[in-house]
């Protein structure tokens, strides 16, 4: 099954035509936060695994809360750099030579101890350790 095509209106939420909007995860009710979350699956699924799969990213990212902020920080910066139908070559080239690989070197270290089960899943008996915690 294909992954579903960005929305637009959340392509604006990430980058408006002022500038590039900074993702905010903090406070978020649990629609808004799904909401965003399925936006940056879908950007992950459709720009990051398709297009520059030189690059790991390991399944679990969504149940670690770093790898969504280096993640959403990561897609902020693309959507400010490819929107339109020119893109800058000084903004593409700091993306491919420091943002992208600087992000993917950091959510590789945050789910470094994820293999082969990720450790944000509740093992037996670790029901009470992540209250908060839903899969």
């Amino acid at each position: 099954m294909a992954p579903a095509p960005l929305d637009p209106a959340a392509v604006r939420n990430i980058a408006n035509s002022v500038g590039a909007a900074a993702p905010y995860w903090i406070g978020l009710d649990r629609a808004t936060y799904g909401t965003q979350l399925a936006d940056l699956r879908r950007w992950a699924d459709t720009v990051l695994r398709q297009h520059y799969g030189g690059y790991e990213l390991p399944d679990c990212w969504p149940r670690h809360i770093h790898a969504i902020w280096e993640l959403s920080t990561l897609a902020a910066e693309w959507h400010r750099t490819y929107r339109g139908g020119r893109p800058d070559l000084a903004r593409a080239l700091e993306f491919y030579d420091r943002w992208l690989p600087g992000t993917m070197r950091r959510i590789t270290a945050i789910t470094r101890t994820c293999r082969p089960r990720c450790v944000m899943l509740p093992g037996p008996g670790d029901r009470g350790a992540r209250s908060g915690y839903r899969h």
